[in-house]
């Protein structure tokens, strides 16, 4: 759940919502407070249509300038998406929803993101798939903003989980950390129970 400047409330459904799935494409909602104490709160429900738009929204959102942020499970080009929803800019607006990154799986990239993504200082967006990647055992990626508004985002793929002493398939996101230091846990690897991680930036030979 993210709380926005106003005391707006903003989560996700992983389904439910739109029939084009056989359990609905799952939503994103928000929650308005009620003007006196004791009344009823207002829910607002964005439809994920499934197909390239993405379902199965597994993960929250996060709260950027004017949009939120997150990652279907499901859909896209095969294997989850992360997306943006310009937020409405009156009460009762349309909600526009973009795909920012479609994942295509391993070797070369992340598949089925299982959790949200957090804002970098620099306006990128960094998170984890639970599968995918090279060895199969999910990845942490980072997205560019697109130079160009409504465009494709870039990804960087950081790391690639082996399925050992490193962990396997992380379920939950990222906690980014003073000096770029991303935090995370995998469901799998180490003992065999999931592991704890963290990456650091490379430092380039000349030290900059």
């Amino acid at each position: 759940m993210a709380v926005g400047s106003t005391g707006v409330l903003y989560g996700t459904t992983e389904i439910g919502g739109d029939t084009g799935c056989d359990l609905g494409c799952g939503t994103v909602f928000s929650l308005t407070a009620p003007a006196s104490p004791g009344g009823s709160w207002t829910e607002t429900v964005y439809l994920f249509p499934g197909g390239e738009g993405g379902n199965l929204v597994a993960g929250g959102v996060v709260i950027g300038p004017g949009v939120l942020y997150g990652t279907p499970n499901e859909g896209g080009l095969c294997c989850g998406t992360v997306f943006s929803l310009e937020r409405p800019s009156s009460p009762g607006g349309s909600v526009t929803e973009n795909v920012l990154y479609g994942f295509t799986g391993g070797p070369s990239d992340g598949a089925n993101p299982a959790a949200g993504v957090v804002i970098g200082s620099g306006g990128e967006l960094d998170g984890t798939t639970g599968a995918g990647g090279t060895f199969g055992y999910g990845a942490v990626f980072s997205l560019t903003p697109s130079a160009s508004p409504g465009g494709r985002w870039s990804e960087r793929v950081l790391y690639n989980f082996t399925g050992g002493d490193d962990g396997a398939n992380p379920a939950g996101g990222v906690v980014l950390r003073s000096g770029g230091v991303l935090y995370g846990t995998t469901l799998g690897g180490g003992l065999g129970v999931g592991t704890v991680f963290s990456l650091t930036p490379a430092v380039s030979a000349g030290g900059a």
